[in-house]
């Protein structure tokens, strides 16, 4: 546990040393890490397009990928109830051990109640991103590193995370995704629901849109909607 958290801490120490060296690239980082169309919207792009595209393969695609968007779902829920039931892990920026020297654009960043581990936005897109390996090795792999670059690597960056949450989510969204793929979730939930797109598109599209729109939203708008209605 100790070498883990000392490598934890040198990776969050040897990123920090780049941190206000340029305006340009901070805020550029800051802004992705905050922008869910850049984070969700081109994941959400390569999955509506796999599912309107016209191939001998379609049906079985929509299979897959009906099964790992539900995959997805049960990844987040995962997600947070592990953010609940592990202990507390205060983030790096907040860390007053480590003393990070905070990039631009992230003063005054409150997020001090929220622990840092596992991270969700980790488990939530690798999962998805990793369903992507059963339409095709290809699409697996630029799905991969497009979530590692501009999803899992900015949040490192900036302090929002140690590497480790961000492992621990990804192989938690790979453990997920496996699961999703196999034969008894695919013939339990996901021909129901590929049937049903079939006999009723007018109520399964609909549905399938809001659903596809929270996942690249984390889920944000729900949840905050939710904390209303139960105030």
């Amino acid at each position: 546990m100790l070498s883990v958290l000392g490598l934890d801490h040198n990776i969050t120490l040897f990123l920090n040393e780049f941190a206000r060296e340029s305006a340009y690239f901070d805020i550029t980082l800051k802004f992705i890490s905050d922008n869910h169309l850049i984070k969700g919207g081109f994941l959400m792009l390569l999955f509506w397009s796999v599912w309107f595209r016209v191939s001998e393969e379609q049906r079985a695609h929509r299979l897959s990928q009906i099964s790992f968007l539900c995959g997805t779902i049960v990844a987040l829920v995962v997600g947070r109830i592990l953010v609940s039931v592990c202990p507390f892990r205060l983030r790096p920026i907040y860390n007053e051990e480590l003393n990070l020297v905070r990039a631009f654009e992230m003063e005054g960043y409150s997020m001090e109640v929220f622990s840092s581990f596992p991270s969700d936005h980790a488990i939530l897109f690798y999962a998805f991103g990793f369903g992507f390996f059963y339409l095709s090795k290809r699409l697996g792999w630029l799905a991969i590193v497009y979530v590692t670059l501009f999803i899992a690597f900015p949040r490192v960056y900036l302090g929002l995370h140690y590497s480790s949450d961000i492992l621990v989510g990804a192989l938690v969204a790979a453990s997920i995704t496996y699961v999703s793929g196999r034969t008894f979730w695919q013939e339990r939930i996901s021909k129901p629901l590929l049937n049903w797109s079939e006999s009723h598109p007018h109520y399964f599209y609909p549905l399938f849109f809001i659903l596809c729109y929270q996942i690249a939203d984390l889920f944000n708008a729900a949840r905050s909607f939710l904390s209303i209605v139960n105030q």
